[in-house]
């Protein structure tokens, strides 16, 4: 959809940074590559409209503006695309800090969706911004608890607003569980405080149109879930539930001390496998992607990515709840917690289920990217290491098929993240540690064996397996050093932690960014004969 610039607009601080032409069409870029991809937090016909009448606040466009230029084809910004985002970035905090938190102004919508925009920022930049991530996700998720967002009692406001708060408040819920996949990250919303209908079909909420949808708890209830329907978002939404749960159980070190061994049919293990082979039932999951995907568009002659992008990213967390359910190094984790003897078919099963799984994931992010779908998100890294570090055990398997087969996922993952790394600052470290793994991964192979026999790891080793699985420390990670090989770096200003936040200190103009961020990675060292074979594995 385009824009055009009315003259009557207000003057913005955002205008005299940009030219209208680059500034209008870097906001295209976000509808485009960022709206449901996989967040949800703006009408477009709306919000195209608040922008001509110049009703959108300082601090939101700009916020928009450092998520999307990542997107930008614009020959204004040259080669510091990376450089203009950060300082988009920080434009932002100053304005929503000086104009709503200093001012004590009370917040708005536009608030939760100015800082929620900037943790996804921040929490896939690298180091150098990681820490103050996590508390803003924490202010997005309270701001938006203040205004009752999580409750979805607002029927004095048009059908299609009222829709816009509830994806905006299903988009912090979803962004809560994904950076919960890590040691001691819970999750803030807790599932019962959510009380509002599930997201509608994209087309409908285009159109302003209603109708009722399940709340979260209703769509959990056996008996009511096969008498409905549910549009792509509001599957994101319960598969997201089951994620959040998949990563208390395997991730949250906490939970290690649950009375029930995951072979036990009362377990949470069992309980979550359940819910999965529900949803792979009334959600098609194995219905080719091409025939979903038609199914969901009006217009077959050009693809929707609003409408196709939350297919996608559906399809690839549910495949992911089962590797981090299933992985070789966590499963065995939480097995010697219980101090029990397992049953030799149960690993021979859950190490089958996770190997089927891993592959579909590489190969469902494949399939996708060659059907001319985005697969852009940056979440999408974690899943391609995730599903990368079982490939990389399975390499050194005996037999044949499954070698080669995970030879040829490790390789289409270290493909897909090599052009992650273009948009994303925290690919690059996904990218170091999938490949740091792959170097190593032959001193690992007895995990994924289904031999009883577990010799344990030394405390080196087994950090370098958390950082695999811990989607928090991978995008936390040091970042690599440039060598001569590496010429391509991203600008980033590392100027704060998380205390500095409400800090007066200037933040800096769009041309003043001191700090090297490199966004090319190292060459391992390939010295294994396993490393090699993935390099000529199909040549």
């Amino acid at each position: 959809m385009g824009s055009s610039h009315s003259p009557q607009r207000q003057a913005h601080n955002y205008e005299g940074c940009l030219p209208v032409p680059v500034l209008e069409s870097t906001i295209d870029a976000y509808f485009e590559h960022c709206h449901n991809q996989p967040y949800s937090f703006f009408h477009e016909a709306n919000f195209r409209q608040k922008y001509s009448d110049g009703t959108i606040p300082d601090h939101l466009l700009f916020a928009i503006l450092a998520n999307a230029v990542r997107f930008s084809t614009e020959s204004f910004f040259g080669d510091k695309i990376f450089d203009f985002a950060v300082a988009f970035a920080n434009q932002s905090w100053k304005s929503i800090v000086s104009t709503c938190f200093a001012a004590n102004q009370s917040a708005d919508l536009h608030t939760v969706q100015t800082v929620t925009l900037l943790s996804i920022f921040d929490f896939t930049a690298g180091r150098s911004r990681h820490g103050s991530a996590w508390v803003k996700i924490g202010m997005a998720v309270r701001i938006a608890q203040d205004l009752k967002l999580m409750l979805g009692q607002r029927t004095h406001i048009p059908h299609c607003v009222q829709e816009e708060h509830r994806r905006v408040f299903w988009s912090i819920y979803l962004l809560d569980r994904l950076v919960s996949c890590g040691r001691g990250r819970p999750p803030a919303i807790l599932d019962a405080s959510c009380q509002l209908q599930l997201p509608l079909d994209e087309t409908k909420w285009r159109d302003g149109l209603w109708e009722k949808t399940l709340t979260l708890e209703e769509a959990s209830d056996r008996a009511l879930v096969n008498n409905s329907t549910h549009g792509p978002f509001a599957r994101v939404i319960m598969i997201a539930q089951i994620l959040g749960r998949t990563a208390q159980y395997m991730l949250q070190e906490c939970n290690f001390r649950n009375r029930y061994p995951p072979w036990e049919a009362t377990s949470d293990f069992a309980a979550t496998e359940s819910d999965l082979l529900l949803l792979e039932t009334r959600f098609q999951m194995r219905l080719p992607l091409k025939q979903e995907i038609g199914r969901h568009l009006f217009d077959t002659d050009s693809m929707d990515q609003a409408i196709v992008g939350p297919i996608i990213f559906s399809r690839a967390l549910f495949h992911l709840c089962y590797c981090i359910l299933h992985h070789p190094f966590l499963l065995r984790k939480r097995i010697r917690s219980c101090q029990m003897s397992v049953p030799p078919s149960f690993l021979v099963r859950t190490f089958a289920s996770g190997r089927q799984h891993a592959n579909s994931l590489a190969r469902h992010i494949h399939n996708a990217r060659e059907l001319g779908c985005y697969v852009q998100a940056s979440f999408y890294g974690y899943c391609a290491v995730v599903s990368g570090s079982i490939a990389g055990l399975d390499a050194h398997a005996t037999d044949k098929e499954t070698r080669n087969e995970a030879l040829h996922s490790l390789k289409e993952s270290i493909a897909f993240l090599e052009d992650l790394s273009r948009h994303w600052a925290n690919a690059c470290l996904l990218l170091t540690a999938l490949k740091t793994f792959v170097e190593n991964s032959y001193k690992f192979r007895f995990l994924s064996e289904d031999s009883i026999v577990d010799p344990g790891l030394g405390a080196e080793d087994e950090d370098l397996l958390w950082s695999l699985v811990d989607y928090s420390t991978m995008s936390n990670a040091s970042p690599a050093q440039p060598t001569e090989h590496s010429d391509t770096h991203l600008q980033l200003n590392t100027s704060t932690s998380w205390y500095e936040l409400f800090s007066s200190a200037d933040w800096g103009d769009i041309d003043v960014l001191d700090h090297d961020f490199p966004i090319g990675v190292d060459e391992v060292e390939e010295d294994r004969s396993t490393v090699t074979a993935i390099h000529q594995y199909g040549s």
